[in-house]
């Protein structure tokens, strides 16, 4: 289509250049520990008081990335950095987990995965996640047909063996959830 071939230029521009890009189809990256919005999303227009934690967030939805951010300041306790990396067109989950192991405020780091494309590079990532004892708590969306149907929707890519994710969570100590709650 159309917009595969616009990203694949973009990305080969981005790539040729050295230029990191966060998305397409992202929400964006928010900073809540500096006030920095790197966002279109509304989030947390409605929050008066925006709180920060040790706990940082990378989604693959930028609808899920705000759920949760919505969440956790309601819940009190914020996230330090909140991250929709979209369609991942040229930095992925996985880099941005090995970002939030080499980030000092960081201790926790919440994924939220629809599939993974670098297998090869989600291991190095959850591996110097462990190695730099960062706890990572992750959802992985597509765990039934009907959800890896609706991920697959939504950014194209294909979720992938629930087992297998399974499998790597268990060996890198990853603590596996079921909903955003």
């Amino acid at each position: 289509s159309a917009g595969v071939e616009l990203q694949e230029k973009l990305a080969s521009i981005c790539n040729k250049y050295a230029i990191q890009l966060c998305g397409p189809n992202c929400l964006g990256v928010v900073n809540m520990s500096m006030g920095f919005t790197g966002s279109f999303g509304s989030m947390l227009g409605d929050i008066s008081n925006i709180t920060s934690s040790d706990i940082s967030m990378v989604s693959q939805s930028g609808g899920m990335s705000g759920i949760a951010s919505l969440l956790s300041q309601q819940l009190g306790f914020g996230f330090r950095l909140t991250i929709s990396s979209g369609n991942e067109a040229v930095v992925t989950v996985a880099d941005y987990i090995k970002a939030l192991c080499r980030d000092d405020g960081t201790n926790i780091i919440a994924v939220y995965i629809e599939s993974i494309t670098d297998h090869k590079n989600f291991i190095e990532a959850v591996s110097l996640a462990l190695a730099n004892k960062k706890t990572i708590v992750a959802m992985k969306a597509g765990a039934s047909m009907a959800s890896s149907r609706a991920a697959t929707a939504h950014t194209g890519k294909l979720a992938g063996s629930d087992a297998a994710f399974e499998a790597v969570f268990r060996e890198f100590a990853i603590i596996r959830v079921w909903s955003i709650e």
